[in-house]
């Protein structure tokens, strides 16, 4: 009966620990995912002076979009000067998608870093 009771609580530390590195690395792996994408965003609206305007304000619409998303609205932890290029002109923007859900509209630093907006 003890021998039991001590494997059913190995098996039950083994896949509650699984589960748990599980979620863990999906969460970290998609805030890796947004790191990247916003270090590329970055590098070439500050070194790529040809963009089409249209696609540079995409590029920072996306970052925008991910620094709500997957950055915690901490001001300790985000730094203004390495996110920000002013805000989305959506007129350049025109209809072109820059997040899933079309309804949110993050297109300044502002919004992005305020849990309230939408």
């Amino acid at each position: 009966m003890k021998r039991s009771i001590y494997l059913f609580s190995v098996l039950l530390f083994v896949v509650a620990t699984s589960i748990g590195a599980f979620v863990l690395g999906v969460v970290w792996g998609r805030f890796q995912g947004a790191l990247e994408e916003n270090k590329i965003a970055i590098v070439n609206l500050d070194h790529a002076p040809n963009l089409d305007p249209q696609f540079r304000e995409y590029l920072k619409a996306r970052v925008y979009w991910n620094v709500r998303m997957f950055y915690p609205a901490n001001p300790g932890y985000l730094i203004q000067k390495d996110w920000d290029r002013g805000a989305v002109d959506e007129d350049v923007l025109g209809e072109v998608a820059a997040a899933k859900d079309p309804t949110v509209s993050i297109l300044n630093w502002q919004n992005a870093t305020n849990s309230e907006a939408k």
